[in-house]
């Protein structure tokens, strides 16, 4: 079983977002990703081990290494909206899509970050782990993650042929295994390019600062206790801005 540690995680969701949400990206480097739609879950599970909420949402990536999360969540005012976090490979940009305050957040990645993420498309595939299973009909190798300032960890089952994709990940908050723990699965995976609608930027969005996102969603649901942040996985617990 292959051993990972990630290093200066300020949020659970760090090892969750750097293998779903930006683990796949190419800097000003040629790269042949395999691209594919999947519909992933998410559950959360509170301290007693009590299940608490879910998320269903889209992942798809090109075969040119861009990459985008499409979130179906439901917002204050019970409409559900499509917020999306996309990674743009050719501008080296993570662009965020705020809907309800039709707002977009950009970050630019470095040139480290993006070779750090192109990496993983092949880390798992010289894998010695012997912890195979079959899911959806991938065969999948079981890799362990361990936060170097937490006690947090989890495991993740990484697909080789879909360029370690995690198509099954658990993650635990504390050092054992009995609390809080949120859970993601892959239900459905399509091969090929995936709907180009999906990476597509409103014109009519405009940019704004992720501060100024969050007091636009304030103002809109003022009464709301947890406002639906698409910088968010699930609930308030936020995904870590690229550096």
């Amino acid at each position: 079983m292959r051993q990972i540690t990630v290093f200066a995680a300020s949020s659970v969701l760090f090892a969750l977002a750097v293998s779903l949400a930006t683990y796949r990206t190419a800097a000003q480097t040629a790269i042949h990703a395999d691209p594919f739609t999947a519909t992933v879950v998410e559950k959360r599970f509170d301290a007693s081990g009590d299940y608490k909420e879910q998320e269903t949402y889209t992942y798809a990536v090109r075969s040119d290494g861009s990459s985008v999360e499409v979130f179906n969540r439901k917002y204050p005012d019970g409409q559900v909206r499509n917020a999306r976090i996309v990674i743009d490979t050719s501008l080296g940009k993570r662009i965020v899509i705020e809907p309800a305050t039709q707002s977009l957040t950009t970050t630019k990645l470095s040139k480290s970050n993006l070779e750090m993420l192109a990496s993983r498309l092949t880390a798992c595939r010289d894998s010695a782990s012997v912890e195979r299973v079959k899911v959806l009909g991938f065969s999948t190798v079981r890799e362990t993650i361990r936060w170097a300032d937490a006690q947090d960890h989890g495991d993740q089952w990484v697909a080789q042929v879909l360029d370690c994709y995690p198509l099954r990940l658990k993650v635990y908050l504390g050092a054992n295994r009995s609390g809080s723990r949120n859970e993601r699965e892959v239900t459905a995976v399509s091969l090929g390019e995936p709907d180009g609608g999906l990476f597509a930027i409103p014109s009519e969005y405009v940019e704004r600062a992720p501060s100024d996102v969050m007091d636009g969603l304030s103002k809109e649901f003022p009464q709301a206790k947890i406002l639906p942040s698409p910088q968010n996985a699930v609930g308030a617990q936020t995904m870590p801005q690229p550096k």
